[in-house]
């Protein structure tokens, strides 16, 4: 949490000097009740009335403070939550691609949704509560020590009392806030893979597997909060019997004081008010703590995710060398797999010439595209790009020369427009040319046609020719097409193949189990894969 507040510094030092104020004008409202009291027992009307005024506005004061308080607490939360949420962003966006469809991508959802809620709530909003409270204490020892030594020390014995007795329970605390977090991870991740699955369920008539295991992992979501709120309560029940017994006995010190003279008979109603904000302040101080701590392991999860997915530093310059594309000796299995799709794999593409990969299903046709795009770097062998070792290319130098078409592309939520330029912007007129060599409608309806979740909202057929459509616009030099036009009605899958293997600038890597015989002449070579 450090490293964020040092980022939002101004901020963080704006409102710790409101709170402070909000807490000295809290503890001057202690005095005034002595004023108050004395006057009262002095008979002095006037000071009686000016005291009242004066109580009143400043508790105006503090009202209009808090107020202002509330705005900008929410925008430094909300500034330190959306930059956190940017940090993880960065990080997966550096993550590999083998490394992230390797694991549950729905957890990142929970991090940037429930955890990042989490330090929100419990580690910023109590983080506001223990600079008050700090303030509080110590301007109130202050005022005592204008009242009485003797009370001072003993509120400074007891305070620390007070504050040490929860301690005893934050090693459980950090264990059940690790293990919240887990559960918070496993429901985003149960439910979000089973209301995917809600189609197929549902014609299976499953959908009482869905509601038994989401149900499931709401109960164990709902035992983990328990288990937190138990330790939360036995922190909270230490300070509050410690902040009892500390308030009566210096309340009680403070009327044998006034007994003996030492202090006015106003000053117990001030000093029982000023120990009153001590040990509240102090008795809550672990439990402010506590949930202060909780988010350590979130903050822990979070550091060691961008740690181990830092910037992509490959930028330099890699000249023309020959061969252009080639495979050699590669091996490859995927992850948490034993068996080779590949094994000992070699062959050399040419610049500027068509393949077309042939073979039985799961002979590793598919695998050599995403080898050849950089997908999967832990293979066996070498697989060199213009000379040079494809794992010395960064992500970014890679998807500049190389498209990768899959059987499923994928498409944001937003207008055909947004689909097309991505992060880059091009005219009207480049979009609708590239619409139009793939036989999409090409006018402004349609560029301004919104793609729901999915691309549900489009054929099969149509987000196939989309994709082209962006890939085209780029210019790749390398188009690697598994099962490319899938979807595409026949006519149209063959002109659409044509465009690219009739482009002399272009080298094509195709995989396509029905391949027709008008563009198998296409291709400079059919490279037969065997199992």
């Amino acid at each position: 949490m450090k490293k964020y507040i040092q980022e939002f510094r101004p901020q963080f030092i704006f409102l710790t000097l409101l709170l402070t104020i909000v807490a000295g004008l809290d503890v001057y409202g202690a005095v005034i009740i002595s004023n108050v009291i004395n006057a009262i027992v002095k008979r002095q009307l006037a000071v009686f009335y000016q005291q009242l005024i004066l109580w009143i506005l400043i508790w105006g004061l503090i009202i209009i403070i808090r107020y202002t308080l509330s705005i900008f607490e929410t925008k430094f939360e909300q500034g330190i939550a959306n930059k956190i949420r940017a940090d993880i962003l960065k990080a997966i966006s550096n993550e590999s691609y083998e490394k992230y469809n390797n694991s549950d991508s729905s957890r990142f959802v929970s991090w940037m949704n429930n955890d990042t809620q989490q330090i929100v709530d419990k580690g910023l909003t109590y983080l506001y509560t223990v600079i008050e409270a700090i303030a509080l204490i110590v301007l109130s020892l202050i005022t005592l020590w204008t009242y009485s030594i003797w009370i001072v020390l003993a509120a400074l014995v007891l305070a620390a009392i007070t504050l040490y007795l929860p301690r005893l329970l934050n090693k459980r605390l950090v264990q059940t806030s690790k293990i919240l977090t887990e559960k918070n991870e496993n429901f985003v991740q149960v439910a979000s893979d089973l209301l995917g699955s809600f189609n197929m369920l549902f014609s299976f008539n499953s959908l009482s597997l869905m509601r038994k295991n989401i149900n499931n992992e709401s109960e164990r979501l709902k035992d983990a909060y328990v288990a937190q709120a138990k330790v939360y309560g036995g922190i909270a029940a230490l300070g509050f019997i410690s902040n009892v017994i500390s308030q009566i006995g210096l309340t009680g010190l403070a009327g044998l004081l006034a007994y003996n003279g030492v202090i006015t008979i106003g000053a117990i109603f001030s000093i029982s008010n000023l120990t009153s904000n001590i040990f509240n302040s102090v008795g809550n101080m672990p439990n402010y703590l506590s949930y202060i701590k909780s988010t350590e392991p979130i903050f822990a999860k979070f550091k060691k995710f961008i740690l181990d997915n830092p910037p992509d530093k490959k930028k330099n310059q890699l000249s023309m060398n020959h061969p252009f594309l080639e495979m050699k000796n590669v091996t490859f299995h995927y992850p948490h797999t034993k068996r080779n799709i590949l094994h000992d794999f070699s062959y050399n593409f040419e610049q500027n010439k068509n393949y077309l990969l042939d073979g039985d299903s799961g002979c590793g046709k598919s695998t050599i595209l995403k080898l050849l795009a950089g997908f999967y770097p832990s293979y066996e062998g070498e697989i060199l790009l213009k000379g040079h070792n494809l794992n010395e290319y960064s992500q970014e130098q890679l998807h500049q020369n190389i498209f990768y078409l899959d059987q499923h592309p994928q498409v944001i939520k937003g207008t055909v427009r947004d689909n097309l330029n991505l992060t880059s912007h091009y005219s009207d007129r480049e979009l609708k040319q590239a619409l139009s060599q793939v036989h999409l409608e090409s006018n402004d309806e349609f560029l301004d046609a919104y793609i729901e979740k999915g691309g549900s909202s489009l054929s099969g057929g149509q987000l196939q020719r989309l994709a082209l459509a962006r890939a085209i616009l780029r210019n790749f030099e390398i188009f690697l097409m598994d099962e490319g036009t899938t979807g595409v009605e026949e006519k149209t899958a063959i002109e659409l193949e044509q465009l690219l293997l009739k482009d002399p600038t272009k080298t094509v890597i195709v995989v396509n189990h029905s391949e027709v015989e008008e563009n198998r002449r296409l291709f400079d070579q059919v490279i037969t894969i065997k199992k």
